[in-house]
C-alpha cells in the first residue's frame, strides 16, 4: 500500500450531505454538470423526452450566454436547475 495515498468515504468527509435514502423504491436521480452545451444539452433533453425522464442540470454560468433558451427548454419540459458555479478556475 501507498503511504501517500489517503481514502476516505464521502459520507465520512461531509456528513451533513445527504446521500442515501433508505426507501425499497427502485429511484435513479439523473444528474449532468457543467452545462449548457449547444451539442449536448438538446440531444440529452431529447432523450430524456423519449424516456419521459425528468433531470437535474447544474449549471456553469460562463456557458449560459452561449446556449441561449436552453435553460428555459430545461425548465419548460419539468427539469431542474443548479448553479455549478461561474467557471472551475
Amino acid at each position: 500500500m501507498n503511504d501517500s495515498v489517503f481514502f476516505s468515504p464521502a459520507e465520512k468527509i461531509f456528513p451533513w450531505v445527504l446521500f442515501r435514502v433508505p426507501t425499497e423504491a427502485r429511484i435513479v436521480f439523473l444528474t449532468f454538470d457543467d452545462g449548457p452545451d449547444v451539442h449536448s444539452t438538446p440531444q440529452v433533453l431529447s432523450i430524456l423526452k423519449d424516456f419521459r425522464a425528468k433531470a437535474s442540470f447544474f449549471i456553469k454560468g460562463e456557458k449560459i450566454p452561449a446556449a441561449p433558451g436552453l435553460l428555459s427548454q430545461c425548465t419548460r419540459e419539468g427539469h431542474s436547475i443548479g448553479n455549478h458555479g461561474f467557471s472551475h478556475v
